[in-house]
């Protein structure tokens, strides 16, 4: 039987994995559409974690400041779909990187990678969840996109519908292979 530290320590773990991957994804895709290496800085410890976009004098500028990273932004890209690719780049790479998971963890049947897989579809599914209810709120009160959903949303609403239908669904439907529903 695991302590009460042991698990803790082990859905934290989880939890980082997904948000440095996330965070990854995002940079994977930024410079798959062409910004350069030394534009994108990758900010794991900062709360919350994002990619900065660096100006010319080397400053990265935060999503947080939305105006001038938006700016920043469509100075490396106008092209929408690159834009998308760059806003949802984070939950795609969480997305395959769990989807790969739970396959290989179903396919061996052995319990760590079943375990894992578990905890990163629960995680992934009440990280994102609790998230894009953030997202809405602080987009709504701020009155311009507030995340990467609202992000999505704002470049291409239906798509991005699409997007978290399959994102959620994918995951219920792993969610119930791995036994958790």
């Amino acid at each position: 039987m695991i302590d009460l530290a042991t698990t803790i320590a082990i859905n934290a773990l989880a939890i980082g994995v997904l948000f440095a991957v996330h965070e990854i994804g995002h940079y994977l895709a930024g410079l798959s559409i062409g910004i350069p290496r030394d534009r994108l800085r990758l900010g794991l410890l900062s709360i919350p974690p994002h990619v900065a976009l660096v100006d010319g004098d080397g400053t990265p500028v935060s999503p947080s400041t939305f105006d001038r990273y938006l700016d920043h932004l469509t100075a490396h890209t106008t092209d929408v779909h690159q834009q998308y690719r760059f806003v949802a780049g984070g939950h795609v790479l969480e997305w395959l990187v769990v989807v790969a998971m739970t396959i290989v963890a179903l396919g061996s049947g052995t319990d760590p990678f079943t375990t894992a897989a578990s905890l990163l579809v629960y995680w992934s599914l009440v990280i994102t969840g609790l998230y894009l209810i953030v997202d809405a709120v602080g987009t709504i009160a701020r009155g311009y996109p507030h995340g990467d959903a609202s992000g999505q949303w704002a470049l291409a609403p239906l798509l991005t519908v699409a997007f978290y239908l399959g994102f959620f669904g994918t995951y219920l439907w792993l969610a119930r292979g791995l036994g958790l529903l």
